[in-house]
C-alpha cells in the first residue's frame, strides 16, 4: 500500500553539477533508489561490475508499491545512495529519514550480528514497512544487535561501497580481480615478514602495523589498508571473499548474482545510518550508511614513495586541464561503455560526505621508490571526450580518461585554517603555555587522542538559505571544532567554523574566512549550551559571530586570524591572541623553517 513521505531539496556538490552521465537508461518521471541487488559483469568494461539497482516510483509524497530495476556501474553508485529522488532521470530531491548512530559489534564471537535472507527479514510482505520485490527473494542482508531486543538491516553492497572506502576505486577493485592481481592493485608491495608484528607475544608498546598503499590509493584508505596488509585472519579474508563467492562461470556469462559483504575489522564500533523505524520500532532499516567509527588498535605506519621529481612544463598543463574540468560543465561525461587510456587523465569528482570517527594513530612517512614503475604523466594525445570508472585493459579508449568517484570524509581536516590552528595549540602544550588541550564533542565527550572532528549543524530544511550556506561545494554539510583549552587553572572553548575550499583559476587554493570565537565555561554543561546556542544562531547568521548573545553570562569574544609568514606555525599568532582575549598571556612557539614529519594524532596524554 502507498506511504507517505516527506520530500527535501538534494544540493550537489560543484564537481556533481558539472558532470554529465552517459550510457544510463533512467526512468521518466519520479523513483526513490530503494535498493542494491545483485551484482553482474559488465559485457562492456570487464573491469567496472555492474550492480541492479532497484528503484521505487514516488508520486507526489507517496510511494508506490511499483519498482523498476536499472543497472547502474559499481562505482558509480555513490552518485546513487538510496533514499535519493530522481526527477525525470537528475537525481534532485532525498527523502527525509531519521539518522543516527548506533552502537553495533563485528566480532566474530557472539551473536552480535548475522547474515539474513531477504524473506526471514519479511520484507517481501505486502505489509512490510520496508517493501522489497519478490525478486530479492534469494538475497542476503546484514542483521546487526543494537540493544533492547531491537535490530539494524543494513544492504550488504551498501556496507562495502560505503564501509569499506569511501573512493569508488577499492571497492571496484575487490569485486572485479582475483586476489593476486587485487592485491597488486592495492598494495605497492607486501609488508615484509620481518616489519609485521608478532602475533600471540606479549606487547612491548612499541608495535606498529606498517603498509606500503600502491600509489593510486589515498590517505583516507591508509587505516582499511594497513588492517588488510596486517590482519590476515580477518581483514584480508574479508577483502577476498568479495570476487572469490562469485560464481566464475555463472559471472563471466552474464549471470546476476547475490553478494554478502564482511566486516573488515573484529570489534565493537558504531555506524551512523539514514533509514526507517519498522511500525514496532524493533527493525532500523538503513537506507544509507554515513557514518563509521573506526577500529581502535596499535599505531599505523604509512610508507609511501618519496618523489623527487622537478615538476615540468607537462605538469603545469595537466594543472591547467584539471582547472578547467572543475568549471566547464560539460567536459566532464562520464561512460560505462569505454576503458580508459593507458596513462590517462585522471578526474576525482565527489558528491556527498562521509563521518568517521578517527581512534588511530597514523604516521606516514617518505620511503625512496618501491616499485621501478614511475608514475606516468599525461602527455599528449588526443583530446578526452568522456570518462569511464574503470581500467585500462582490453579495447581501452584513446579518447577516454579516468574518473574515481569520492564520498568526502568529514570531520577531518587534512588542511587549512582549522588544522593550522589546532597546530599552533597543540605546540603551546608542547611548550607547556597550556595545560591540557582536547576537541569537545555535546554533551560530554573530551578527546585528545585521535583527529579533531567538527560536529554537523543541524539543517533547517523549510530554509533554502539556511540549507545552501550549511552544503559545501565539496559535498556535506558546515560544522563547528570545538577546542578545549586548559590554562592557568581555568577552561576556555575556542570556537571554529569549518570552512568551504576549492582551487581558483591560477591552481590556488583557498578557502572561507571567517573570525573564531573564544569564551572561558566552567565545565562540559556550560559548552554544550554554548554549542546549541550557536547552532541555531550562525546558520541563520551565515558564520557571523557578531550579535552572539549567549544566555549564560560567560565572558565571549571573538577574534580575526592572523599568518605569521611562517609554513610551520601559520596561525601561532591567532592561538595567542584568542587566549590573549581572555586574559591569558602566553609566548608565541619559536618554529624552525624545516618540514615536520606528517602525524594524524601527536598527543596521547588524558584531558584532566
Amino acid at each position: 500500500m502507498p506511504q507517505k513521505v516527506q520530500r527535501v531539496r538534494y544540493e550537489p556538490s560543484d564537481s556533481r553539477k558539472n558532470t554529465y552521465e552517459c550510457s544510463l537508461s533512467l526512468p521518466e518521471g519520479d523513483w526513490v533508489v530503494w535498493w542494491y541487488s545483485r551484482l553482474k559483469r559488465n559485457g562492456l568494461d570487464h573491469t567496472v561490475p555492474l550492480v541492479m539497482v532497484i528503484l521505487r516510483r514516488l508520486d507526489g509524497d507517496l510511494l508506490q508499491d511499483d519498482f523498476v530495476t536499472r543497472k547502474i556501474a559499481l562505482s558509480r553508485l555513490c552518485f546513487y545512495q538510496p533514499g535519493y529522488i530522481l526527477v525525470d532521470n537528475i537525481v534532485s530531491e532525498r527523502l527525509a529519514t531519521d539518522a543516527d548512530w548506533f552502537d553495533v559489534s563485528f566480532r566474530i564471537a557472539g551473536n552480535n550480528w548475522n547474515y539474513k535472507k531477504i524473506p526471514e527479514l519479511g520484507l517481501t510482505s505486502t505489509d512490510s514497512h520496508f517493501l522489497l520485490p519478490k525478486g530479492c527473494e534469494d538475497e542476503w542482508a546484514f542483521e546487526f544487535s543494537i540493544g533492547n531486543g531491537r535490530k539494524l538491516v543494513l544492504n550488504c553492497i551498501e556496507f562495502l561501497v560505503r564501509g569499506y572506502s569511501r573512493r569508488s576505486e577499492i571497492p571496484r577493485i575487490l569485486a572485479t580481480y582475483e586476489w593476486h592481481e587485487a592485491h597488486s592493485r592495492l598494495f605497492a608491495q607486501a609488508t615484509p615478514e620481518h616489519e609485521q608484528s608478532p602475533r600471540g607475544k606479549a606487547a612491548t608498546g612499541k608495535e606498529k602495523w606498517i603498509v606500503y598503499p600502491h600509489r593510486d590509493m589515498v590517505k583516507d584508505d591508509d587505516v582499511l589498508l594497513a588492517h588488510i596488509a596486517n590482519d590476515e585472519t580477518y581483514a584480508a579474508n574479508a577483502a577476498k571473499s568479495v570476487f572469490s563467492q562469485l560464481d566464475p562461470a555463472r559471472f563471466r556469462k552474464g549471470d546476476e548474482l547475490p553478494i554478502t559483504v564482511r566486516p573488515w575489522f573484529n570489534s565493537d564500533t558504531q555506524l551512523k545510518c539514514r533509514g526507517y523505524w519498522s511500525a514496532d520500532q524493533k527493525r532500523f532499516y538503513c537506507t544509507e550508511l554515513i557514518g563509521i567509527k573506526e577500529p581502535t588498535g596499535i599505531p599505523i605506519e604509512v610508507r609511501r614513495d618519496h618523489s623527487t621529481r622537478t615538476p615540468t612544463p607537462e605538469d603545469q598543463i595537466e594543472r591547467d586541464r584539471q582547472f578547467t574540468l572543475r568549471n566547464d560543465p560539460m567536459t566532464i561525461a562520464l561512460t560505462d561503455l569505454n576503458q580508459p587510456r593507458s596513462q590517462y587523465p585522471r578526474q576525482e569528482i565527489d558528491d556527498g560526505t562521509f563521518e568517521v570517527i578517527k581512534t588511530r594513530v597514523v604516521n606516514r612517512v617518505k620511503v625512496p621508490k618501491l616499485t621501478g614503475q614511475p608514475k606516468t604523466i599525461p602527455k599528449d594525445g588526443p583530446e578526452i571526450e568522456d570518462f569511464g570508472t574503470g581500467d585500462p585493459a582490453g579495447q581501452r579508449n584513446e579518447a577516454t580518461g579516468k574518473a574515481v568517484l569520492v564520498n568526502r570524509e568529514f570531520g577531518i581536516n587534512s588542511q587549512g585554517m582549522l588544522y593550522e590552528m589546532w597546530k599552533s595549540f597543540q605546540r603551546l602544550k608542547e611548550m607547556q603555555e597550556i595545560n591540557n588541550l582536547g576537541w569537545f564533542t555535546p554533551p560530554k565527550k573530551i578527546d585528545t587522542t585521535s583527529d579533531f572532528q567538527c560536529i554537523a549543524f543541524s539543517d533547517d530544511l523549510t530554509n533554502a538559505a539556511v540549507t545552501k550556506w550549511l552544503s559545501l561545494k565539496k559535498g556535506g554539510k558546515r560544522g563547528l571544532l570545538l577546542i578545549f583549552i586548559r590554562a592557568q587553572s581555568k577552561l576556555y572553548m575556542v570556537v571554529e567554523i569549518q570552512r568551504d575550499e576549492w582551487i581558483d583559476k591560477n591552481g590556488t587554493y583557498k578557502e572561507d574566512s571567517f573570525s573564531g570565537l573564544v569564551c572561558n565555561i566552567a565545565d562540559p554543561n556550560e559548552a554544550s549550551i554554548i554549542f546549541n546556542e550557536l547552532n541555531k544562531y550562525l546558520p541563520v547568521n551565515k558564520g557571523v559571530f557578531k550579535g552572539f548573545k549567549s544566555s549564560l553570562p560567560n565572558e565571549i569574544r571573538t577574534f580575526e586570524h592572523r599568518s605569521t609568514g611562517n609554513p610551520n606555525g601559520w596561525c601561532d599568532a591567532t592561538a595567542v591572541l584568542a587566549l590573549s582575549k581572555m586574559g591569558v598571556k602566553v609566548r608565541r612557539p619559536q618554529m624552525p623553517d624545516t618540514e615536520e614529519p606528517e602525524l594524524d594524532c601527536v598527543d596521547s596524554t588524558p584531558y584532566v
